[in-house]
């Protein structure tokens, strides 16, 4: 989604806005008791309705990679 074409339908017309669908003030991430709220960027395919979310905190993504569990 992020190059602008939708994987689900193939659509270009994917459209985008940090924090566009309704979290508030951000999207909350667990790695420690004390949780802050992250940005993300929103990503909506206007054909088929299909959506992504991408955190954009750097310093959050790191801390999930020391943090949580590894899939595989």
């Amino acid at each position: 989604m992020r190059n602008g074409k939708c994987p689900k339908c193939g659509s270009n017309n994917v459209f985008t806005k940090k924090d566009g669908i309704g979290t508030g003030d951000g999207f909350y991430v667990r790695t420690s008791f004390m949780v802050s709220p992250s940005t993300v960027n929103d990503y909506i395919c206007t054909d088929c309705g299909y959506v992504e979310r991408f955190i954009d905190d750097k310093k959050k993504l790191a801390e999930v990679a020391q943090k949580w569990q590894k899939v595989g």
